[in-house]
């Protein structure tokens, strides 16, 4: 009998730059990732806000390390520093690539499988009251 988890999120993806390209894999359990993304993505957007506000190397770099973490969050801590490696550190450049991505499949995967999960939920906490 083969199982398939409801809650599993698998892909992969190939990012190429010229005659460099890099193949990425996402494997995560989306109802336990989504808090870690959810964050990650808060730490993105107040580090986006306070980088326009002071364009000093500081705070430019806490970007850069936001971006790495919400990267970290999808792809696991190896492959965002293959990305970043990848990319030579230009932060903008990867965020312009990854980020649709992540917006487009996984966030919208883990908004279902949260649903699917809240409605599971409130259906075995209904039989349990019964």
């Amino acid at each position: 009998m083969f199982i398939r988890s409801k809650s599993r999120f698998t892909d992969s993806l190939i990012i190429g730059t010229g005659t460099e390209k890099k193949k990425v894999t996402v494997d995560i359990d989306l109802i336990h990732s989504a808090r870690s993304i959810r964050k990650a993505r808060e730490t993105v957007a107040e580090a986006q806000q306070q980088a326009l506000k002071d364009p000093s190397s500081a705070a430019v770099q806490r970007y850069g390390q936001a971006l790495r973490s919400l990267v970290a969050a999808v792809f696991g801590d190896k492959q965002a520093d293959e990305l970043v490696s990848f990319y030579e550190g230009h932060y903008d450049s990867m965020l312009n690539d990854i980020m649709p991505y992540i917006f487009k499949r996984v966030v919208p995967a883990i908004q279902r499988a949260s649903k699917a999960h809240a409605r599971q939920y409130r259906k075995g906490t209904r039989h349990a009251a019964e």
